[in-house]
């Protein structure tokens, strides 16, 4: 029971952080958050298969859990895919040394069981628990100290910047284009009921689309123009999906962050049954709605690839 104690505790944290962050409240925020919270109780040291821990510790698993995904962001060279592998593979091990702690308890048990006398096994066991729990702490210090060494020096190396370190040709951050939101609006007035534009990326693109009732897909990205032709029964299809994804409810709505160097910013603007609407978000985050990125998903299948596309 105290594992789903902690787990509603991780989460009422999680939803109070983001309505912080957005300004406003909703009781549907933070979904999708189940196994970062799992995570964040295992490495917090809580025993899945006794079910014991402590709020202490789960404030250390969500402490590392949040750094991991810090050092990955501000690497800026990785993608935000990363932080779910990263978390992953520390849950891993830890869920493996609990596996070995267990079974050396059962050993302990089985042992216990031997015995003829009652009191040389009760300092056997609790000395046995205490071993189990330094080794726990201790593996869990070590893995602090060695996220915050990392994270120091690649402090070190962003203060010192560029001129600090050898060049590198395969690694160079472009600057990233102006955003065409006026253009966006212009599709839109010309016919056009979706305006998609991508900005950003290790590539620095910046892609604008603009998807009319009638089928046809323009797209632009600067240097190359290019178009789709679809039928209308696919564009009502893709109005309809994308409706039913909340687009038109309070449960979609903007946010906005600094992109890392593999991340982009998105606009998207959608006019459906009288109704209009622009969303902006950035990914390789957690805050925008977990039913944007189907959206975009779903938009991303059906427009045009550019040939120097990434």
């Amino acid at each position: 029971m105290l594992v789903y104690t902690l787990n509603g505790f991780c989460s009422a944290l999680a939803g109070i952080a983001f309505s912080l962050y957005v300004m406003s409240g909703h009781g549907l925020y933070a979904p999708g958050f189940e196994m970062t919270v799992i995570a964040a109780v295992v490495i917090g040291g809580t025993m899945l298969t006794g079910g014991e821990g402590y709020v202490f510790g789960t404030l250390f698993g969500v402490l590392i859990t949040g750094l991991i995904q810090f050092l990955i962001q501000f690497n800026g060279k990785l993608s935000s895919w990363w932080t779910s592998i990263a978390i992953g593979l520390l849950t891993l091990i830890f869920i493996g040394v609990q596996s070995l702690l267990s079974a050396r308890k059962i050993r302990l048990l089985a042992s216990k069981k031997l015995m003829s006398q009652a009191k040389q096994t009760k300092p056997l066991v609790s000395s046995t628990r205490l071993r189990n729990q330094r080794l726990l702490l201790g593996g869990g210090a070590i893995l602090l100290v060695s996220l915050s060494v990392f994270a120091i020096n690649e402090f070190k190396k962003a203060v010192r910047g560029p001129a600090a370190e050898a060049p590198d040709t395969t690694s160079v951050v472009c600057q990233l284009k102006p955003f065409r939101q006026d253009q966006a609006e212009d599709l839109l007035r010309g016919g056009a009921i979706i305006a998609y534009e991508r900005n950003g990326g290790s590539n620095c693109i910046d892609e604008l689309y603009g998807i009319y009732p009638d089928g046809r897909i323009v797209g632009d990205n600067g240097t190359e123009k290019i178009d789709k032709q679809v039928t209308s029964t696919d564009v009502d299809k893709l109005l309809s999906d994308i409706a039913n994804k909340g687009w038109f409810t309070e449960e979609m709505y903007s946010t906005s962050h600094t992109p890392c160097g593999q991340c982009f910013t998105y606009y998207l603007s959608i006019s459906y049954q009288g109704q209009d609407k622009t969303v902006k978000a950035v990914d390789g985050g957690t805050d925008a709605p977990a039913d944007y990125w189907q959206v975009v998903s779903i938009i991303n299948g059906v427009i045009p690839k550019f040939s120097s596309a990434p």
